[in-house]
């Protein structure tokens, strides 16, 4: 408002977010929905990110519309040396080790050649104080890649880790995805404490027939597993059980 009550014209727009604590303790899980907008520039509250491209610092990671339930993250990589990273705030847990990291992912291409090949990196950080020391303190553990566009489910067990890290990191790496700039989109992040008997995981329909299917699941080495089934809506324990 100036002399004699003229207005000037808007400023450009200024984005802040409220603070964040620091750590969070485990179990944790993030579905991003609290983040009230999604597209470019919007980047997920409370997760520390980096994407190295002059002038397009804050476009990558960024809050997706469309998550496996709500709205997720989207992970891209531009170039060789220009891959966007997603990482935790720090876990208050004496060592990642004893940590397992679930999530829903898929990949973002119109070609189904092209989104069977995106890969995303998941892997720990130990430094945050700045955006280019999460690229340089950046451990991959494994590389997931989705063989679609539809969201699928990925386990990753941080068992094998030795150092001192502290924060989960998700990485869109252009060379694990075949020198292609593309990205991920993933949901329903969670990480816990690996447990003694470890649940059957990451389930996939095989065949279907009239009397007989035929499914597979993901597993930590363990010597039985009870298989329970019924007629449809069936209540959980008046099933048939055989073990195997």
């Amino acid at each position: 408002l100036c002399e004699g009550e003229e207005y000037s014209a808007w400023s450009n727009v200024i984005r802040v977010s409220t603070g964040c604590e620091p750590t969070v303790a485990v179990p944790f899980s993030e579905d991003f929905d609290a983040n009230p907008t999604a597209g470019a520039y919007y980047q997920p509250a409370c997760w520390y990110t980096y994407y190295p491209v002059a002038g397009k610092e804050t476009q990558y990671p960024h809050v997706f519309a469309t998550g496996y339930a709500g709205k997720g993250a989207y992970v891209h990589c531009e170039g060789d040396g220009q891959n966007s990273y997603l990482v935790s705030r720090e876990l208050l847990i004496d060592s990642l080790s004893r940590c397992q990291v679930s999530f829903m992912a898929r990949s973002q291409s119109a070609s189904t050649s092209a989104a069977a090949g995106r890969a995303i990196v998941v892997g720990v950080v130990s430094d945050v104080s700045s955006p280019s020391q999460i690229a340089a303190t950046f451990e991959p553990i494994d590389t997931i890649k989705p063989s679609g566009t539809s969201y699928e489910k990925a386990l990753i067990l941080l068992s094998d880790y030795k150092g001192s890290a502290k924060h989960v990191a998700f990485m869109a790496d252009y060379l694990a995805n075949g020198s292609q700039k593309g990205g991920l989109a993933i949901d329903n992040i969670s990480i816990e404490l690996i447990p003694v008997c470890a649940k059957p995981d990451v389930f996939s329909l095989i065949s279907l027939k009239d009397t007989t299917l035929t499914f597979s699941f993901e597993h930590d080495g363990a010597l039985k597993y009870v298989v329970e089934y019924g007629a449809k809506d069936f209540a959980l324990g008046t099933g048939k059980v055989v073990e195997y």
